[in-house]
């Protein structure tokens, strides 16, 4: 087993499991509260900026351009999804994830906007005790993990006060083509067309496919909860990752015995992605390797690991023996009657197996004037993140990492993209991005100096 607590922490504080136990009536926990996405039909024909994806990533670009100026009809946000940031929320609530992972410095607003620590003290006489610990921390520079709930307030906030939620719209891109005169037309199944002088994929990733779907479920597309009924005792649940995890707590705070079957080690971690890779010190590093180099960096980050707060409580658990890990684990075959039996003979039975075996690069729209790929990966300018070859198409989320490193697949890494991406877009555009005047005008409603208003 490994514990890895390398939280980049002055004060060394010790762990504390007790935040992953806190629970009041959330201010946010409906997907229905989510921004929603307008109807294509309402959508121009002709655009400055297409950004593909309204995840985390595409949130974090399109807020990003905002202050650059591009705003109004000269913008446009496309996704096959009903609402922003759809995935991530239907993904942490099925889990029951309650806290984040990433620490209040990361989040989806630029730096012109309130950040996540200062959204966060406007609700501070809602907070639990423990969420105010946490807050104090942030405030010092220390690790420091806001509420689930919480957080997308804050993304909501960013996408209304920017005004995203009037410019995205419901379109699936089936393929992207490059003119005669340079501009990009993109293109969905039933022949609609929108065309942009720029183009931003901001993808991410889908679920796996689940090898084990004949006798189990796949977590990232299903509510496990659904599955639950009083005939389930025991469970089996595949994969080592956060999401995992989560849903291992789920099951053993219902009474439920638990076997975990984890392919690698049992590992549990401050970040999925080591800090370095937010920094200078660890984009240089990348930068100077290879292509094959890069891939073998990027798979050994990738691979899944728990919450340290995780493991306080799960050894406790594990002293019931309500718990069981079988890591390092490899899977022979399941039976009809829901028993994993391993590579070793062992056999591990349960009343429900759920598998949460992660995920993979969301595969991209039908580039007609080809793309360089290295390993599945797109080939980009590290420096700018534009497609090698394709002026103006310019690729960020996880299909970035080649380019960017492993943390281009998380939150924080989203907005190091769109300062790669919109810094050579200000040079071509003419835009002094730095330019007081040309900020202050560009400022949203909360971050200028006015009061808030109470309900």
């Amino acid at each position: 087993m490994k514990f890895i607590n390398d939280c980049d922490s002055v004060l060394n504080n010790e762990i504390n499991s007790e935040i992953m136990k806190f629970d009041r009536n959330s201010f946010f926990n409906n997907i229905e509260e989510l921004p929603v996405l307008q109807n294509k039909v309402e959508m121009n024909s002709k655009t400055d900026l297409v950004i593909i994806g309204t995840g985390m990533v595409g949130i974090t670009l399109a807020a990003r351009a905002w202050h650059l100026g591009f705003k109004g009809d000269r913008i446009t946000l496309i996704d096959g999804n009903e609402y922003f940031a759809e995935n991530f929320f239907r993904r942490t609530k099925n889990s029951e994830q309650k806290i984040m992972r990433s620490s209040f410095i990361h989040h989806v607003a630029p730096n012109e906007d309130i950040n996540l620590a200062d959204f966060t003290r406007l609700k501070h006489n809602e907070l639990t005790n423990i969420e105010k610990e946490q807050l104090t921390l942030a405030r010092m520079g220390e690790r420091s993990l806001p509420s689930l709930d919480i957080f997308l307030e804050h993304v909501k906030h960013v996408v209304i006060n920017h005004n995203l939620h009037k410019r995205a719209f419901k379109f699936s891109a089936d393929s992207i083509e490059q003119n005669t005169t340079g501009k990009w037309i993109i293109s969905d199944s039933e022949g609609q067309k929108i065309e942009s002088k720029y183009v931003v994929l901001a993808m991410g990733q889908s679920p796996k496919e689940n090898m084990y779907k004949e006798h189990s479920i796949n977590a990232h597309v299903d509510n496990f909860k659904n599955y639950l009924n009083e005939k389930v005792k025991t469970v089996n649940i595949i994969g080592g990752g956060n999401t995992s995890a989560h849903i291992v707590k789920s099951c053993l705070d219902r009474n439920l015995k638990v076997n975990w079957i984890i392919r690698n080690e049992e590992n549990y971690a401050c970040t999925d992605i080591p800090h370095k890779y937010w920094r200078d010190e660890g984009y240089l590093k990348f930068s100077q390797m290879t292509l094959d180099k890069r891939m073998e960096e990027i798979k050994r980050i990738y691979k899944g690991s728990a919450m340290l707060e995780h493991k306080g409580i799960f050894d406790d658990y594990k002293k019931d023996n309500a718990l069981t890990v079988f890591d390092n684990a490899t899977i022979q075959e399941i039976d009809k009657n829901k028993t994993i039996i391993l590579q070793n003979k062992t056999r591990v039975e349960s009343d429900l197996i759920i598998s949460t075996i992660g995920f993979e690069l969301k595969k991209l729209p039908q580039i007609k004037n080809g793309i360089n790929t290295f390993n599945g990966f797109p080939v980009l300018n590290d420096s700018t993140l534009e497609a090698e070859g394709l002026k103006n198409l310019f690729i960020a989320s996880s299909h970035s990492a080649l380019s960017l490193g492993p943390a281009a697949k998380n939150i924080d890494g989203a907005r190091i993209a769109s300062e790669r991406i919109f810094k050579e877009l200000a040079k071509r555009e003419g835009i002094e991005k730095y330019n007081v005047k040309n900020i202050l005008e560009n400022l949203t409603n909360w971050s200028r100096n006015t009061p808030v208003l109470k309900k």
